[in-house]
Formats: C-alpha cells, structure tokens, sequence
C-alpha cells in the first residue's frame, strides 16, 4: 500500500512541475514584470473536499504555486494579476467497498468513488491591503480548468485564493493560505476542493 501510494504521489507530481514551470516561465515574462515585478508564492498542505456526490475519501495533500503582478498601486490597495496551479491528491489507496443500500437507496452494493485528484490552472485577479510594513492580505479569483487524474476529461471551473504573508524582509515572505474551488465532477454535483497550507513568498 505505501508502495501505491508513493508512485501515486511520483507520477502525479510530475504534472504539477510542468504546470508550474509554465506558469512560471509565463509570468516572468509577462509585461507586469514592467511594474513591481511579479511575486512567486509557492506551497504545501492539505486538501479538505466537499459536496461531488456519494463520494469517500475527502482528505489529502496538496501543492500549490502562483505567480502574481501589480499592474497598479494606490495607498495601501495595489490590484493584482496572475496565474495559479494546484495539485491535490487523496492519501488513501484501498479497494474497500460500503455498503449504500442503507443511506442511498438508489444506489447498488458496490464501491464508492474517491474524491477525485486533480490538478488545477486558473487565471486570476484581485487586491492586495497592506496592513503596516510587514503584513499583507490577498483575495483573488478566476476561472479554472480542472483536470482530474482518473481519466476524467478537463473541464471549467473556478478557483479563488486568500492569504496572509508576513514579511520577513523585502522579498520574502512567509505565508498562510487557502485556495476554495468548484469543481465539476462527472455524473455528479459539483464538488468543493479546499486546499490550504503554508508557503513562502519571494518578489
């Protein structure tokens, strides 16, 4: 089982780091490098997942990277622009079965799916408050493709992201986040990733 699940993690990965390397590629050479330059936050944590139907396993573990712009600043406000990847995966590798017929009377003895893993790019704008010289807030959100790791096709979705950072100099900072989503889930009620962590932030 932990054999499983390592190879799990190794090959899902992968998909991540080609994400972000995109995403970081594509914002550093964005024109909002003209402005202060973009800022790389990069992260670890856990998935918590929600709604997606009659579905299991909700708990896992997720990454996180963005690259993020101030195209404009006015007092303490500055708007920003960037992009976001995530990856989350359910740490759970089993074949158990429930039996359903109790709760869900529509649906037969058999296995419940996972909450799917999947791995997320979204396109994303917002604002950022200072509060003094050392702490900053973010709320940003945008639309989404989800692409889930079970086969499942990509599709639409969106994504949102608060944080706090507190700076430890100029161009670093350590910061704790949270990233709600809706994603859809084949033949099921749209689900509700939320990934959260702690990370660091470098511009």
């Amino acid at each position: 089982m932990v054999s499983d699940l390592s190879n799990k993690v190794f090959r899902n990965s992968r998909s991540l780091v080609r994400v972000v390397a995109v995403l970081f590629a594509v914002g550093l050479a964005s024109p909002l490098s003209a402005q202060e330059g973009p800022s790389v936050d990069l992260g670890t944590g856990l998935l918590s997942g929600f709604g997606g139907g009659h579905r299991y396993y909700r708990f896992g573990a997720a990454v996180a990277g963005q690259v993020v712009g101030k195209p404009k600043s006015k007092g303490a406000y500055s708007l920003l622009v960037g992009f976001n990847a995530a990856l989350s995966l359910i740490l759970h590798n089993s074949d158990e079965c429930l039996i359903a017929l109790p709760v869900v009377p529509e649906m037969p003895v058999r296995c419940v799916p996972d909450f799917p893993d999947a791995g997320v790019f979204s396109v994303v704008t917002g604002v950022e408050r200072r509060l003094g010289r050392n702490i900053a807030v973010r709320a940003l959100v945008g639309p989404a493709v989800y692409r889930p790791f079970d086969g499942l096709h990509a599709k639409w979705g969106a994504q949102s992201r608060v944080d706090i950072a507190f700076h430890t100099s100029s161009r670093v900072a350590f910061v704790l986040w949270a990233q709600p989503g809706l994603m859809p889930i084949e033949k099921s009620p749209v689900g509700v990733p939320l990934l959260y962590g702690l990370g660091m932030r470098v511009q």
